[in-house]
């Protein structure tokens, strides 16, 4: 035990440490009225008129006083603290919230017809601040990352925001995919004539947004539709937020932004996916499609917004032929049946058909329209059509169905996550991802440039051709270049070409060299040039170059390029020489060299082989015509082209179960956070104040006592 004096009286410890442990926090927590508390401390430990032994217990037994305040739970000592802004870090403003109102807040219903309303800036709990905190000491406010993250400080921290840390995704709670699969199968036409082959959509985007002009600008091959995460981007807005809450103390301000961009580097992945189309729809999709319509009224799928989308003035048939009861000999309609004639007379008669319906002689009943096929041939400028025209089968596929569109994307969401890591984990924006993925079911093979080249050098002279004394568009390639009556060829005009660039070097080097002025140390007189005249020495060299250049050029500008029919040598010379690598490799001796391949070889490759070679030839090509230059490349011949194609209902079980997904990545930016000073809020101002006042009272009272900073951490963990 150590006796001492505290303000005149005696003292003693340990058996006064909780006497003091109060003294102390009371000390920390500003109150001006214990100031006299440090100056009592440090009189004592600096007071060497009494033994050092003595001396040496006193600062120990204080040193284990300070240890236990500084030890004492920081969310307790806070909340003591007054108005000193520790309630700002407990909560934060969540920019808006959809809650269920009442019939007088707003007329907006929400989806049981409740109306709903949205609060603007409503403080909510800071649950991930509050976890930080929960396990904190006094002592832990010497810590630069608690501090910080009290204070709001936390984007100053980090240099600039580029360095903020990563959203982790992965945590994300609510990472489930949306998918939208449905396909809408409609009969093919030819002429008219129904082809008993079927072409294959997503039923939402055939039934929904196609509506006349709107057919020339959407391509029907979407068949998957697959958002990430689903239907929870307030969720996530919820989520970042805080995430930037968390690591700079600090409220981010959201801005909506609505930005659609392709994602680059994989705009199109391939994946080999057979498809099992379920045995019951299988055996529906038979019956439809097999069946003969009779005469009578089918269910159609009626829009007054479908315009010109199908063919003539007719709509698909989606559901069964309504059955029209029989009379029984007294003129009473028999129970059996759907409907009586009398009953369909007055649908016709009722006064909400609009002008449409009663163009096309579409009625409803129970909200389905139905719509009267005979099968009889009508005239239509001069073209024989069947009204029974477009007949669609829908397919629906079950979310638990093996082996199907939902089952490729429970298996590659994973992978379509991890492949756009990058826009998921940015801190300060808020991305969804889409993926749309289109069924294939016909492979075939683009033909080469050489097989190209034969069969276009084959093709004969149309009737207008021959007449005219033309041939038919023909592969050319530069034979020569004519300069006079000299031919050079392709090659030697090429060293023509470098030679020029090579002297325009030569003259410009000289200019700079009389521009500049002698070399510094040459005199007129020293080796420099024989003449003693250095700059008339290198004008008369600049002139003699100047002039050999200058009649070059003249030479190279006179030149005619000579074209003519490529031949099947050339062409096959241009096809052995298709690609070259992108990038050279280096032999043992340093020397780079660029390797050239035929476009089967490139064709045989992988894909991801593939990408390593870029096409070594153009091809140009105009319109008659038109001023627009086309341009390929050796990668527009030869390759492997997908399809959707058509199927039948033999047909349409195996060609499922050779289907390839060509899927196309979409990132949408729903908005961005901004941290900037003047609209962050600029931190928790008073407890970032309080935050500094006490960690200067701290840092007085561990030197006092000497306190290590590696002690500290071992007394109260990191």
């Amino acid at each position: 035990m150590v006796v001492f004096k505290w303000q005149l009286l005696p003292h003693s410890l340990p058996d006064e440490a909780d006497w003091f442990e109060n003294e102390f926090r009371d000390y920390l927590s500003g109150d001006s009225s214990r100031s006299y508390v440090k100056d009592n401390l440090e009189s004592l430990v600096d007071d060497y008129d009494i033994e050092e032994s003595v001396r040496e217990e006193l600062i120990s037994e204080f040193k284990k006083v300070i240890i236990n305040v500084l030890k004492s739970p920081l969310n307790d000592f806070l909340s003591d603290g007054g108005d000193n802004g520790f309630r700002q870090f407990l909560n934060r403003k969540k920019t808006t919230e959809t809650v269920e109102g009442n019939e007088n807040d707003t007329d907006k219903l929400g989806p049981k017809g409740k109306p709903k309303m949205k609060v603007k800036d409503l403080e909510v709990a800071n649950v991930s601040n509050s976890k930080f905190i929960a396990n904190k000491k006094i002592g832990h406010l010497m810590s630069d990352n608690v501090a910080n993250r009290l204070k709001g400080d936390g984007v100053s921290a980090y240099g600039t925001l580029d360095d903020l840390p990563d959203f982790d995704f992965d945590d994300f709670d609510d990472l489930d995919a949306g998918v939208s699969v449905q396909l809408a199968f409609e009969e093919a036409l030819h002429k008219g004539e129904p082809t008993g082959n079927y072409t294959y959509t997503h039923k939402k985007k055939h039934f929904k947004e196609w509506g006349g002009s709107a057919m020339k600008k959407v391509k029907p091959t979407t068949h998957i539709e697959v958002t990430i995460p689903s239907d929870k981007v307030e969720k996530l807005i919820d989520a970042q937020s805080e995430h930037l809450h968390e690591i700079t103390g600090q409220t981010p301000t959201y801005k909506k932004e609505s930005r659609r961009l392709v994602v680059q580097g994989q705009e199109t992945e391939i994946y080999d996916y057979p498809i099992v189309i379920p045995a019951k729809q299988l055996e529906e999709f038979h019956l439809n499609a097999d069946n003969t319509l009779g005469n009578g009224y089918y269910e159609v799928d009626f829009k007054d917004t479908f315009g010109d989308v199908y063919s003539g003035t007719s709509f698909p048939i989606i559901g069964e032929k309504l059955a029209f009861k029989d009379k029984r000999n007294d003129g009473a309609y028999m129970e059996s049946g759907d409907i009586s004639e009398f009953e369909w007379t007055k649908l016709q008669s009722n006064q909400n058909r609009t002008k449409l319906m009663m163009t096309e002689g579409v009625v409803e009943k129970d909200g389905k329209y139905y719509k009267f096929f005979d099968g009889s041939k009508t005239e239509d400028s001069g073209t024989t059509v069947k009204e029974t025209t477009r007949r669609v089968i829908v397919i629906d596929f079950d979310e638990n169905d093996p082996d199907s569109p939902y089952s490729f994307v429970k298996t590659h969401t994973d992978a379509f996550i991890r492949m756009n890591k990058g826009y998921f984990n940015d801190p300060l924006v808020v991305n969804t991802l889409t993926v749309k993925g289109s069924i294939k079911t016909v492979q075939s093979q683009a033909p080469t440039f050489a097989a190209q080249v034969d069969t276009t050098h084959k093709r004969k002279p149309s009737q207008e051709q021959k007449d005219e004394g033309e041939e038919p568009d023909r592969y050319e390639t530069l034979k020569y270049i004519l300069i006079g009556k000299r031919k050079y060829s392709v090659e030697a005009f090429k060293k023509l070409q470098k030679k020029a660039k090579d002297l325009e070097k030569v003259v410009a080097d000289l200019d700079s060299k009389i521009k500049a002025g002698p070399p510094k140390g040459e005199r007129p007189s020293s080796p420099f040039n024989e003449s003693g005249d250095w700059k008339k020495e290198l004008q008369i060299n600049s002139d003699k170059e100047s002039k050999e250049l200058k009649q070059l050029q003249s030479k190279i500008n006179s030149a005619k390029h000579i074209w003519g029919k490529l031949s099947p040598i050339e062409a096959e010379r241009i096809s052995n020489n298709a690609f070259k690598q992108k990038e050279p490799t280096r032999g043992k001796d340093g020397k780079e060299t660029w390797q050239t391949i035929s476009e089967k070889d490139y064709n045989s490759l992988p894909k991801e082989e593939q990408k390593k070679y870029k096409s070594a030839v153009n091809v140009i090509s105009t319109q008659a015509g038109e001023s627009a230059v086309n341009v390929k490349d050796m990668t527009d011949f030869g390759q492997t082209k997908l399809s959707v194609g058509q199927v039948s209902s033999r047909s349409l079980a195996v060609d499922f179960s050779k289907a390839k997904i060509e899927c196309n990545f979409f990132i949408q930016t729903h908005g961005k956070f901004d941290m900037s000073s003047k609209k962050r809020g600029g931190g928790n101002y008073k407890l970032s104040n309080f935050v500094d006042e006490i960690k200067v009272y701290i840092n007085d009272l561990i030197e006092l006592v000497e306190v290590t900073p590696s002690e500290l951490v071992t007394e109260i963990g990191g």
